[in-house]
């Protein structure tokens, strides 16, 4: 058996099929993953891993449909780096197109009322990504609840976002 990490970026892509709601709905395929992820992996080859989540607090913070708060040094990391996207329906062949779009420049993406989607050049900083992501969410789920958060400067952000977007420092680090 080879390691997740020995496995060819071509191994992980399919060709995208057409399936019905009732076929993802029915348990026979999974959609998000066979045609939302080959899409991603087809136009964007610097992607090696795609993690897509439903953690608790992304979610909640997607429910509010607020944009993204730069609280943090750590969420200098998605600084230039995160889209927001409407999506309360599922997935299908007429929406992945307009999905897969929003990661044209980006990294992270918000899905209203469903989760987020994180890239990464290796599963280790995607599955980062993704954590710092609910981390920030859950900080920012209760700075707010206080009152409104101070956001973290743009200079500041340029600045910290060039160290925390560095392939070391995009390691699980807690």
């Amino acid at each position: 058996e080879r390691l997740y990490d020995e496995y060819e970026r071509a191994s992980r892509e399919w060709t995208p099929l057409q399936f019905s709601i009732a076929d993802q709905i029915s348990g026979k395929i999974n959609f998000a993953t066979k045609s939302l992820h080959s899409i991603i992996y087809r136009t964007r080859p610097d992607v090696n891993a795609i993690v897509h989540v439903h953690a608790d607090h992304t979610v909640a913070w997607s429910l509010l449909r607020k944009p993204f708060l730069f609280t943090t040094q750590e969420s200098s990391l998605f600084y230039n780096d995160i889209a927001q996207v409407e999506l309360a329906e599922l997935i299908t062949n007429d929406n992945a197109d307009l999905i897969a779009q929003n990661f044209a420049s980006v990294n992270t993406l918000i899905m209203n009322n469903h989760g987020a989607i994180t890239l990464g050049a290796n599963l280790e900083s995607a599955i980062w990504r993704t954590i710092l992501l609910d981390k920030i969410c859950k900080l920012n789920l209760l700075a707010s609840s206080a009152g409104l958060p101070h956001e973290i400067d743009t200079v500041t952000l340029e600045k910290n976002h060039k160290f925390f977007a560095l392939p070391k420092t995009m390691t699980y680090q807690y």
